[in-house]
């Protein structure tokens, strides 16, 4: 069931109420009543940010932001190896991982953030993982020496 954007929040919680009950016994049930409530809270507070450059080139592309600022908290989207321009050298992995927390990194200072200090968590996907992930860890450990995101 998607709830419109103007669904108030009080609405919400009443037909989650009258789905599961006062006391939902599964974690599923919360879950759901977490999604459908927060968006009806957050959606005249998001901001959506794109860094100049390929941030902004790909939002144009495939219409989508690099970040959004909900309340004192930033989602970002994923980063890649590309360049201020988009482009991808297929064949140079580290060049990539380097572009990748360089990329972070531009989108978090966008919207206002120190950068990766402060960042809490990450989630890392990668086509070889045994060619970057080693020197993925060493990038981790020089950009946030001082702590360790989940």
């Amino acid at each position: 069931m998607e709830m419109p954007p103007t669904t108030s929040t009080a609405h919400i919680q009443d037909v989650i109420l009258r789905i599961f009950g006062p006391n939902p016994k599964d974690s599923s049930a919360r879950h759901l009543y977490l999604n459908y409530l927060s968006p009806a809270i957050t959606t005249s507070s998001l901001t959506y940010i794109n860094e100049e450059g390929a941030g902004q080139k790909h939002s144009d592309l495939c219409h989508y932001s690099q970040a959004v600022v909900l309340g004192n908290i930033v989602k970002c989207a994923g980063q890649g190896g590309w360049t201020e321009t988009g482009d991808l050298d297929a064949n140079n992995i580290n060049g990539q991982v380097d572009l990748a927390f360089a990329n972070v990194d531009k989108v978090l200072r966008a919207t206002g953030l120190r950068g990766w200090e402060d960042v809490y968590s990450i989630r890392s996907y990668h086509v070889d993982i045994d060619s970057s992930f080693d020197y993925c860890v060493r990038k981790l450990k020089d950009r946030i020496p001082n702590h360790r995101p989940i």
